[in-house]
């Protein structure tokens, strides 16, 4: 039942003219009837000041504009407010509604504010905080006013999980707004508002625990217990979108702390609740543990999920999917994808700049190292005209003999069948020539011996015999062979080291 491809790529929304920002025009709230009294005090709300967006690496965020001047990743080169993209259009309604909540929140305690700022948001001041409106029984708290900054947080924390810029002010307000939810028993009979509470405690929590051990144990506990709660039988909310985002952040969690099954097993779980949102995460993980046959049920998914070109993920999907089409013997389909992803990625050039006046993304620092970058680079060999692969190659991609060597390795393709499969290398992109005396990099080398010399300076000692050339290790003064798609010529600044280097005895110092 699906679309055909070509349809797809056709029907696919392009940019359109931006909307005022609204609350919940596009995020749903858990609790309509509260989220009307919300929306009509925060628009009563004074102006703040207008949110500017920011990428660090193509990861989009917010911040006031008074500031982003400040910021190294600031709006240089960028267009990101011409974006269209669901993701990014939620992100900002998200943003505000997160920022009008503790405004709201602030408002609820009237007087108490000269009193919080004598509070430091400190792991060693957070149980002070949690008690603090027990040492102040004579503080007037609004409890609509209180109830209805709940209700946005909660909201616009499900409708887009990344940060929201939360100072440490900010982190205080909500921890002791939390406080009050446990013990007021109306509340707490309103399952909105007790989520909200175990919410707010891990907003704080994960916010400190970047700098303070004893406190990311303490938010790891407080997210189990979020998901227990959401688990248990008599909890009222049973929206699989809530618990699909907490099994994905106690996902990456996981992942990042060594506990790859762990982590696997709660991804799963979060992309049987939310479906596309979530299996684009799981692509790259089905493909290094070779689910090939998952990861590309995952791309059909996204892709069918109403795919948008502004979608920062998108291109990568489809580059995805033209490689696989073509493993396939699907060119027609492989072909309208890869047109298809690349006037997404000139899009994504376009809203986020190019790389080279970008911020690296400190999550992804290798770039087409990944396994979705290998992939890409496999597409554009397959299908991309002899310009588009010369282009992709001086912008960093892989080399020929790189991705024949990669699809043996990722899919176990023979390399003769991977030189069938990616047809005849681009002009650019052929073995070049060297000569005795040439300096060279090693590089690509996927052996566990030659790993340890990728990235070390050669002397080509001879011509090529067998189709490899001898090469003089400068550092390691041994001699091996390597192909000529494992070797790249040195720069002027590398070849004169190098010289230098062989020219010096072994045991002489190298400073």
């Amino acid at each position: 039942g699906r679309r055909p491809i070509a349809e797809m790529a056709a029907a696919a929304p392009r940019s359109s003219r931006a909307d005022d920002v609204k609350m919940y025009e596009r995020v749903r709230s858990i609790d309509a009837r509260h989220a009307k009294v919300a929306k009509t005090l925060a628009e009563g709300l004074s102006a703040a000041p207008p949110l500017v967006w920011y990428a660090e690496g193509d990861t989009p965020g917010l911040c006031p504009a008074n500031i982003v001047a400040m910021l190294p990743h600031g709006n240089a080169g960028h267009h990101l407010d011409e974006s269209r993209s669901p993701e990014m259009l939620t992100q900002r309604e998200a943003a505000e509604m997160a920022r009008a909540g503790v405004r709201l929140l602030r408002q609820a305690f009237h007087d108490m504010n000269a009193t919080l700022a004598k509070h430091q948001a400190a792991p060693a001041r957070l149980a002070a905080l949690q008690n603090f409106h027990i040492s102040q029984p004579n503080v007037r708290v609004d409890m609509c006013v209180l109830k209805a900054g709940a209700q946005l947080l909660v909201d616009s924390f499900f409708a887009d999980e990344k940060s929201h810029g939360f100072t440490p002010e900010d982190m205080k307000v909500m921890y002791i707004s939390g406080s009050y939810f446990c013990d007021d028993k109306e509340l707490q009979e309103h399952f909105a508002f007790f989520l909200s509470n175990l919410l707010f405690e891990w907003i704080v929590y994960r916010g400190l625990a970047k700098v303070d051990a004893k406190m990311k144990q303490v938010a790891d506990k407080v997210l189990d217990n979020v998901i227990r709660t959401l688990e248990a039988p008599a909890c009222p909310l049973k929206e699989d979108r809530v618990l699909a985002y907490v099994y994905f952040a106690r996902s990456f969690e996981r992942t990042r702390t060594g506990d790859i099954a762990g982590g696997v097993r709660d991804l799963d779980l979060a992309c049987a609740k939310g479906g596309a949102r979530f299996q684009r995460s799981r692509i790259p993980v089905r493909l290094q543990a070779g689910d090939l046959d998952g990861a590309t049920a995952d791309m059909e998914a996204v892709v069918d999920a109403d795919a948008h070109d502004d979608d920062r993920h998108l291109k990568d999907t489809l580059f995805m999917m033209a490689a696989f089409r073509g493993k396939e013997s699907r060119d027609e389909e492989g072909r309208t994808y890869f047109q298809w992803a690349v006037r997404c990625a000139a899009r994504h050039r376009y809203l986020f700049g190019e790389p080279s006046a970008r911020r690296a993304n400190p999550y992804n620092p290798k770039g087409s190292a990944t396994v979705v970058g290998f992939i890409t680079n496999v597409a554009y060999q397959r299908y991309g005209t002899p310009e588009q692969r010369a282009a992709h190659l001086k912008s960093g991609g892989l080399s020929y003999g790189d991705l024949q060597t990669g699809l043996s390795a990722l899919v176990g393709m023979p390399r003769a069948q991977a030189q069938a499969f990616l047809g005849r290398p681009a002009a650019d992109d052929a073995p070049p020539t060297r000569s005795k005396g040439d300096v060279v990099v090693v590089h690509g080398l996927t052996s566990d011996t030659g790993r340890a010399h990728n990235g070390a300076l050669a002397i080509v000692a001879g011509p090529a015999t067998n189709g490899r050339f001898a090469i003089e290790l400068v550092h390691a003064r041994k001699t091996i062979s390597a192909r000529p798609q494992n070797l790249r010529a040195a720069s002027d600044a590398e070849a004169s080291a190098a010289r230098d280097m062989a020219g010096r005895p072994a045991n002489a110092p190298k400073g």
